[in-house]
Order: C-alpha cells, then structure tokens, then sequence
C-alpha cells in the first residue's frame, strides 16, 4: 500500500480505494466461499436502500425495492443473526415503499 492512490489527499489517511483493497484481501483470507457470498449480498441490498430514485412511484422503481424487501425477509429467516430493522425503516421513511400498497 505504498502507492500514492492508497492515500487520501492529506496523504496520512487511507483512500476509499485502500479501504476496498484491504477488505477485499481480509474477506479473501479470512471468509470461506458461503461467507463472501452472504456478504456480497448484504452489500447489494444496503446499496439498494441507499440508492435514491428519480422517480420512486413507477412500477419499476415499486418492484426494485420490494425485490429488496424479500431478500431482507429471506435471509433474516436464514440467519437469525441478521436484523433489517433499519434498512426497513429507511425505505418506509423515504417513501419508497409502504406496505399495504
């Protein structure tokens, strides 16, 4: 990490891309195949909460998130260790979604 694109411009901190290659070599280490595979997923659904749609009120935009909403449910009856309370939340809050509906 002695490249100068692993520094943030204070050139003392890590980049966003240091951040991203240091967790890519700890999940490659230290997380077996179904481990990474569950991690992937967690990162694409977290994406799809943050992800703010031009226009929340198509069918497109209703489909995308209740496509999220389902993955929540499915792996927190998977893994009981998993809570999408917050993530829920968000996408109640923004508007997105409203059960119901």
């Amino acid at each position: 990490l002695r490249d100068y694109r692993f520094y943030g411009r204070d050139m003392s901190h890590p980049s966003g891309e240091a951040v991203d290659y240091i967790w890519e070599k700890f999940q490659e280490t230290y997380f077996d195949v179904p481990t990474r595979q569950l991690v992937n997923t967690i990162q694409r659904i977290q994406q799809g909460v943050a992800h703010r749609a031009l226009h929340p009120n198509t069918l497109s935009h209703r489909s995308f998130v209740a496509k999220h909403l389902n993955q929540m449910k499915e792996l927190e009856e998977q893994f009981s260790f998993l809570d999408f309370s917050e993530e829920r939340q968000q996408l109640n809050q923004s508007g997105h979604f409203r059960s119901g509906e």
